[in-house]
């Protein structure tokens, strides 16, 4: 049997006021639907992979300033300290 409402099978595990609690849905959120409109699924098949790239270009960039911009910085320090010493030993200091 195919169940009528999306909030029967909630209501069977759960003892609550069930008029209550779709009347008060309802006029919140409007009427409940039973099908799914094709703007629903286009927003789920089409925005979501679409928010999930976004999502992941986004921690790439994080990548790249929290691990990569650090670890240039570092090298490139290394690299000056390097130079300095190589410079020192060049004039006989050390």
């Amino acid at each position: 049997m195919e169940k009528m409402n999306p909030f029967d099978d909630f209501f069977d595990h759960v003892k609550f006021d069930k008029q209550g609690f779709e009347k008060r849905f309802q006029e919140t959120f409007g009427p409940i639907k039973q099908k799914r409109s094709i703007s629903f699924w286009i927003s789920i098949w089409i925005f979501g992979p679409i928010m999930i790239i976004c999502y992941q270009i986004a921690a790439l960039f994080g990548f790249i300033l929290n691990a990569i911009i650090p670890l240039s910085i570092v090298a490139f320090l290394g690299f000056v300290t390097w130079a300095i010493l190589m410079l020192m030993k060049h004039h006989g200091i050390i």
